[in-house]
């Protein structure tokens, strides 16, 4: 209580210059009554914690989003018939051609991968079906 009441004497002394004659200001008249308050303040003695497993746990919780623009090149169609024939799907001629027999791997290679089967290679499956083209090529890059 004591602090308090010194804080507020030095505060209005350092506003008022120590006696000084210091220009005054128009206030609004709730600020005047601010200052001019007393100020009541109760000590209450706090409990300090003795060990880390004493401090009280804060968790925080931080969610970050990240937008992320990914660009699909379809590839062409020998390429596609490739991978469907390294994946053991497709066993006709890689001629570039989408075939009842190419259309059929890709619908298989969908339905086994739990894709939607719609017989076309977009994003989604070619995600999946890529690997098997460059596995082959791994496979014939280090015999």
């Amino acid at each position: 209580m004591r602090k308090v009441v010194f804080l507020v004497i030095i505060s209005l002394v350092f506003l008022y210059g120590c006696g000084q004659k210091v220009e005054q200001t128009e206030m609004p008249a709730e600020v005047q009554e601010t200052v001019t308050e007393t100020v009541t303040v109760e000590e209450t003695p706090v409990e300090q914690p003795q060990t880390a497993e004493q401090l009280p746990v804060v968790q925080e919780t931080v969610t970050v989003q990240e937008t992320a623009t990914i660009t699909f090149v379809k590839p062409d169609i020998k390429t596609i018939q490739q991978a469907l024939a390294n994946a053991g799907l497709y066993a006709g001629k890689i001629d570039g051609i989408i075939g009842p027999n190419t259309k059929q791997a890709i619908k298989d290679f969908q339905t086994q991968n739990g894709l939607t089967v719609d017989g076309k290679v977009g994003s989604k499956t070619w995600a999946l079906l890529e690997p098997y083209l460059k596995k082959a090529l791994e496979s014939t890059t280090t015999e």
